[in-house]
């Protein structure tokens, strides 16, 4: 099984590079993606679209690896920040990059909640009390099995048993990654559950429209369609109130550079070192597609706007105390790239200011997100 994957990755990685507009090959080796653990076969695998773009995906964590796009004079990067080998991505410090993230994003305070009654403690709680993104072995430490993959997408499903990290009910999660030829990467989740539980999935992708390892994301430029964010404490816990963006370094309901406001000594900048924080989207309603942020690299030319039918993104500039060394041995120092994670509200189980999310059986949870990419001359 292992040699027809990657002779599957390497017959598609010469037909779509030889298209029309060929785009530079991913520097990637499928070997050293290609192993087991816990008793399923890992792989990396490529996607395509007929515009040259090209996706690599690890099915440990659901990882994007790799994912080049062109700038605006036909040259090809790689915007996504990762890691040479599978072993890179089971390294502790390096485990939430490209990954999916749940059950459920963002942190939970106390490490604990209640659902009609029953009372339910995580297994992760670490020293400011609180639960993140999913626990010890949350959905970016486990082997997803591959249902689907063809050129331009894959389908991956992972079965959370009940009581995993803490979690009531058995949750069937399948999830999408898809190439469209409109330049779309496009993420779709279903989820059900056996009895009532919390989900509230999320993408972990760093992305640098620059160019992963080339230089830090403070000079590009950021709109979030957003007249509130969801301030934090000192812990980084969410303080359970919804608070204006006007006159702060979080409105960006116009276009402005994200440096602007980084390095501020406003209390909540202080706090997560940068951005590190949840904005609720003014969105059009339901589970209608609405737009969430649009984000671009004044030299690259490089755009991204975001959609989802989620009430809320969470937009982030990684802090790194050291340079970490990546694919192709790029250093990625300090705001090296930026996570936008569409959600619903953190916490919002033990918040009474927001919306919680509980998914019982014979429900179906729905997310949908679009990273749309197009380009600025």
């Amino acid at each position: 099984m292992k040699q027809y994957i990657l002779l599957s990755y390497l017959i598609l990685l010469l037909v779509f590079t030889g298209c029309n507009n060929p785009v530079q090959a991913p520097k990637l080796n499928p070997e050293n993606f290609a192993g087991e653990i816990d008793g399923k076969p890992v792989n990396l695998y490529l996607l395509t679209n007929k515009n040259g773009m090209e996706m690599t995906v690890c099915n440990y964590g659901a990882k994007v690896v790799s994912f080049y796009v062109k700038d605006k004079n036909n040259n090809s990067d790689d915007i996504i920040l990762g890691y040479d080998s599978l072993a890179d991505y089971l390294n502790p410090i390096k485990k939430m990059t490209g990954s999916v993230v749940g059950r459920v994003a963002g942190r939970i305070s106390g490490g604990q909640f209640e659902i009609d009654g029953n009372a339910y403690k995580l297994r992760q709680v670490n020293e400011r009390n609180f639960h993140s993104h999913g626990g010890y072995k949350g959905f970016d430490k486990v082997v997803w099995d591959v249902l689907e993959h063809n050129k331009n997408s894959i389908t991956l499903q992972y079965t959370s048993a009940d009581g995993e990290e803490g979690y009531p009910g058995t949750l069937k999660t399948i999830m999408k990654y898809e190439l469209t030829d409109e330049n779309i990467f496009r993420i779709t989740y279903d989820a059900t559950t056996d009895k009532p539980t919390l989900v509230n999935l999320t993408h972990h992708s760093f992305f640098n429209l620059a160019g992963a390892g080339n230089g830090n994301v403070e000079n590009h430029i950021l709109e979030i369609n957003s007249a509130a964010y969801l301030p934090i404490l000192p812990t980084t816990i969410n303080t359970g109130e919804i608070n204006t963006v006007a006159g702060t370094p979080f409105d960006f309901r116009t276009y402005k550079r994200v440096g602007d406001g980084i390095n501020s000594s406003f209390p909540q900048i202080q706090y997560a070192k940068g951005y590190d924080h949840t904005w609720v989207i003014d969105k059009k309603g339901g589970e209608e597609l609405s737009f969430a942020a649009g984000i671009y690299d004044p030299n690259s030319g490089r755009k991204m706007d975001v959609f989802t039918n989620q009430p809320c993104l969470h937009f982030y500039t990684s802090k790194s105390s050291s340079p970490k060394t990546g694919k192709g041995g790029k250093e990625y120092g300090n705001r090296a790239g930026f996570c936008m994670e569409t959600m619903h509200y953190p916490d919002g189980i033990n918040q009474p200011a927001f919306p919680a999310y509980i998914l019982r059986a014979g429900e179906t949870y729905y997310h949908i997100c679009e990273f749309r990419f197009s380009i600025i001359e």
